[in-house]
């Protein structure tokens, strides 16, 4: 019996444990480039599938790149083959190297990082929210433990920039000898 995998043997054990159908409307998830029959023997997970990671998958002989992030998320009119998304095309299809994006789907499974986010705040009876229900979406979780109280207390504004930065590690947690209360 061979032990050859395929893109699709692969995708489709991603895609049963975290099905397309939980992605949200405006999300693009799935296959994005790559032939289904294609053989994979290493596999590289990124969270974006920029033009260094495209370089790094074809340096690693990766036969199949996952990334968290959609490559075509608001689509594209023109791929040159020399810059951003149609570089990436570019050197991942000349390769032979396959693309599979999880965005929405994924953020949706306690598998993922919803999961990780669960066991860390170590919430109680955690519900998924229903999409398009603003109520639900505003519903305030209470959470018990110092760590949260922590986290939801007042921030001063970001310094300068944008994204800020993480909430989580941007202060000492309660406890350690550099905290102060605010």
């Amino acid at each position: 019996m061979s032990s050859t995998r395929t893109v699709d043997a692969v995708i489709g054990a991603l895609e049963e444990a975290y099905p397309l159908s939980w992605a949200e409307s405006w999300d693009r998830v799935g296959l994005v480039l790559g032939e289904r029959g294609a053989e994979v023997r290493r596999v590289l997970l990124a969270v974006d599938p920029t033009v260094c990671v495209a370089r790094e998958a074809v340096e690693r002989d990766a036969q199949l790149l996952v990334t968290h992030h959609p490559l075509l998320l608001r689509g594209a009119s023109f791929l040159p083959a020399d810059e951003g998304k149609g570089a990436v095309v570019t050197t991942l299809l000349r390769h032979g190297t396959a693309l599979w994006c999880g965005h929405t789907n994924v953020d949706r499974s306690t598998r993922g990082t919803v999961g990780a986010w669960i066991s860390a705040l170590d919430l109680q009876d955690a519900a998924p929210l229903v999409p398009g229900s603003r109520r639900l979406r505003r519903r305030t979780i209470p959470i018990a433990s110092d760590w949260a109280r922590w986290a939801r207390s007042p921030w001063p504004p970001p310094s300068v920039g944008w994204p800020p930065r993480s909430r989580i590690w941007s202060r000492p947690p309660p406890g350690d000898p550099a905290h102060r209360s605010r």
